[in-house]
């Protein structure tokens, strides 16, 4: 079969992306663990954590809403003692509290998109 690429059209929803070998978001959600290290990993997981005891499912994208409202100053979601005392112990390495959750936030961006970049396979294409 010969396939021209431009004549491909992708129509994604909720595991649409898993035939190409692409993890779903509850999957990146748990892989990202294990790329995160030291302060980075404690505060993903506080994060974590906290949506989980308002929600019993959350994902890498829940996580990123999160500390998006963190940065921008959303108090309703800034009010955890036990989250704003991690970030205060981890100042030390960063200039303030926003840069820790960019940083974070830019990681788990870039983490995502390495993750989700599509290889070109033909044969994989040609098979889904």
């Amino acid at each position: 079969m010969n396939v021209k690429y431009d004549d491909i059209l992708f129509f994604m929803g909720a595991g649409a992306s898993k035939p190409f070998g692409i993890s779903t978001m509850q999957e990146l959600t748990d892989e990202v663990e294990n790329c995160l290290a030291n302060n980075e990993l404690d505060l993903y997981k506080k994060i974590k954590s906290e949506l989980q005891k308002k929600n019993s499912t959350i994902d890498i994208e829940h996580i990123l809403s999160s500390i998006d409202d963190r940065i921008e100053g959303n108090t309703q979601t800034n009010n955890s003692d036990d989250l704003n005392s991690n970030i205060t112990a981890i100042k030390n390495s960063y200039s303030n509290r926003v840069e820790i959750l960019k940083s974070l936030s830019k990681k788990l961006s870039d983490f995502i998109r390495d993750k989700c970049r599509y290889s070109n396979d033909e044969d994989q294409m040609t098979n889904v």
